[in-house]
C-alpha cells in the first residue's frame, strides 16, 4: 500500500490525501464478498460528515456507515462474479465527499 504523505497543515487546508492500494481476490469470490475497507475523516473546516462514492466497474459497490460526526467507514464488496478471462484488472476510485 502506498500513501501520499501530507502534513497537518495540508489537512487543515482541506488538501486531498491519496491512497493507492492493490486488492487481489480469487475469480470464484462470491457475490457479497467483502474485499477491503476505507476509513475517511471529515475536514474540520466543514460541519457535514463525509460521504463515500465509488467510481469504476458496476461489479463493485461500497457500503458506508457514519460512525461519528468525524468518521465514516466504507466496505468495498462484490455485486457479481468476476471473470478474469474477460478482464484481469479493475480500476476503482473512492471519493470522500462532503456534499452528501
Amino acid at each position: 500500500m502506498h500513501y501520499y504523505k501530507t502534513s497537518a497543515d495540508d489537512e487543515c487546508r482541506g488538501l486531498i490525501k491519496f491512497v493507492y492500494d492493490l486488492i487481489s481476490y480469487l475469480q470464484d469470490a462470491k457475490r457479497g464478498t467483502e474485499l477491503d475497507y476505507v476509513i475517511a475523516r471529515k475536514n474540520p473546516l466543514f460541519p457535514k460528515p463525509v460521504y463515500l462514492e465509488l467510481w469504476g466497474s458496476p461489479l463493485f459497490a461500497i457500503r458506508q456507515k457514519i460512525v461519528s460526526t468525524e468518521t465514516t467507514e466504507g466496505t468495498l464488496f462484490l455485486l457479481g462474479p468476476l471473470d478474469f478471462e474477460k478482464q484481469a484488472m479493475y480500476h476503482l476510485t473512492i471519493l470522500a465527499n462532503v456534499s452528501g
